[in-house]
């Protein structure tokens, strides 16, 4: 199983997260951390990211950066950084 956790910087300048789209394993979305949770297979982990929407605040800033930090199935954790525009597919 891979897990990703999606944290915005800054954190204020996210509503929500929602991967509604996405096919097969599990996402949650954390409305006080501002944390979104994703968690499946390889396959499921990347149909859910290519599925990221984010509702900005009313407190949104010209730069949001992504923070996501990866967790393989070995359990080896690794930090991405990417900004809204990009994307991430694991490989």
């Amino acid at each position: 199983t891979y897990t990703i956790t999606v944290t915005p910087n800054p954190t204020s300048a996210i509503s929500s997260m929602t991967t509604a789209g996405g096919s097969g394993g599990t996402s949650t979305f954390n409305p006080t951390s501002k944390v979104l949770t994703i968690s499946g297979t390889r396959t499921q982990v990347n149909s859910h990211l290519d599925n990221l929407a984010i509702v900005l605040s009313e407190y949104a800033i010209d730069n949001i950066e992504l923070v996501y930090q990866i967790t393989s199935p070995g359990g080896v954790p690794v930090s991405q950084y990417l900004y809204p525009n990009s994307q991430l597919i694991i490989s």
